[in-house]
């Protein structure tokens, strides 16, 4: 509706005002009536994702139709001043116009090839923090397993450990992970049938400290 509403005030304004209706005049007016019709699939493509979020990372490229649809309403009232000077050239228009087209669409591909590819990465981190926040979650459960105030401080200890460590994975610590996270496993039936001890609940600490230093050491390469 908003672009139709455009190109009907645009119509008026072009029909109503005594333009000299040269070639020049009808480039410039089919000109603006691609940008307005090229606003759907510029604005669809930014806004057609399912999430919220993908729907951000789509403004950019709505910035772009936006900005290329002004540009080029500038350009097309601006031949229509020029449909007066009886000396004007005509191919001036349409390499006007075609110069903004041209530079909109590849801005617009651009800019959508930018957003697949930091949804690409950012779906890749969401995956890599995927594995220690679920640690995070179990073992923050721990110590209301046991009533035992020894084990409950080093449980809670050992939650505050994996509360602050690095959350990113990566596939040097994949094979450690799957320690901690059978090692935690076992700390939690062991909880449930009050045969945990303190020396297990210290192995994952130690565990979970090696893995630490090797997420440390990869960042430093």
């Amino acid at each position: 509706m908003a672009l139709a509403i455009i190109a009907v005030v645009f119509s008026v304004i072009a029909f109503a005002v005594p333009f000299h209706h040269t070639l020049s005049f009808w480039i410039a007016y089919f000109a603006e009536m691609i940008a307005i019709v090229l606003q759907y699939p510029v604005f669809h493509s930014a806004f057609s994702g399912e999430t919220s979020q993908s729907k951000v990372y789509g403004m950019p490229i709505a910035r772009i139709g936006i900005l290329y649809l002004g540009i080029q309403t500038i350009l097309s009232l601006a031949l229509f001043v020029f449909g007066f000077v009886s000396a004007f050239p005509n191919w001036i228009g349409v390499v006007a116009c075609m110069i903004v087209l041209g530079f909109s669409l590849l801005g617009v591909i651009g800019t959508d090839i930018a957003r697949e590819q930091i949804q690409k990465i950012d779906a890749k981190s969401a995956a890599s923090t995927s594995e220690m926040e679920q640690l995070r979650f179990v073992t923050s459960a721990l110590p209301s397993m046991t009533q035992n105030a020894d084990l409950k401080k080093s449980l809670t200890a050992l939650a505050e450990e994996f509360k602050f460590s690095d959350p990113v994975s990566s596939p040097a610590t994949e094979s450690i992970e799957k320690e901690i996270s059978d090692m935690v496993v076992a700390v939690q039936l062991h909880l449930k049938n009050d045969s945990a001890t303190a020396d297990e609940i210290r192995a994952v600490s130690d565990k979970l400290s090696q893995r630490n230093v090797m997420c440390k050491n990869a960042k430093a390469i």
